[in-house]
């Protein structure tokens, strides 16, 4: 299975407010989004990853915690800022 189509999937999951509370809670669903955002050649695997993350950020203030608190996740998305930043100021 393709990195696109399992971020298909999960984004698709994270917009199902049924499956929203299953994803928080299964630590490899939201581990798998965490290793989607390193498809740094991919740009629509990001754009899928981080699209399930927004939805899932906005399901409801229980969320914050589960997010905040998964392993690289924080990380990942500074260096995803960072990274956006440098492509402005080149592109400027």
């Amino acid at each position: 299975m393709s990195a696109r189509t399992i971020a298909l999937q999960l984004r698709t999951l994270a917009a199902e407010p049924e499956s929203q509370a299953l994803l928080l809670a299964e630590s490899s669903c939201l581990s798998g989004l965490v290793s989607l955002l390193h498809a740094d050649n991919d740009e629509d695997v990001l754009i899928l990853s981080l699209q399930a993350l927004s939805l899932l950020a906005s399901a409801g203030t229980h969320t914050h915690a589960a997010l905040v608190n998964q392993p690289g996740l924080v990380m990942a998305l500074s260096h995803l800022t960072e990274k956006s930043q440098v492509v402005l100021k080149v592109s400027r």
